[in-house]
């Protein structure tokens, strides 16, 4: 059961850097390297308790969230000033 949760997210992950590519042809890493780490945690959900493998996946987007949050507020910031003038 936590296979297939990780599997999920490691696609979740993985699915939208290729919009990004598609857009402004650039690749991010960050967003892959946290796919790659969660297709890695897959042999560590067969050896530990199904709630320790989720609390390892939620650590893992909560720290990809948290950096995009930090990497990209002032670009964020520019869009919304650009929007509301």
């Amino acid at each position: 059961m936590a296979t297939v949760d990780l599997d999920a997210r490691a696609a979740e992950e993985g699915g939208p850097h290729r919009v990004p590519v598609a857009n402004v042809h650039t690749f991010n890493r960050h967003r892959t390297i946290a796919a790659v780490l969660a297709l890695l945690c897959v042999p560590l959900a067969i050896e530990v308790e199904a709630l320790v493998t989720m609390a390892l996946m939620a650590g893992l987007a909560a720290g990809l969230i948290a950096f995009e949050v930090i990497r990209f507020r002032e670009a964020r910031a520019r869009l919304r000033a650009s929007v509301h003038v």
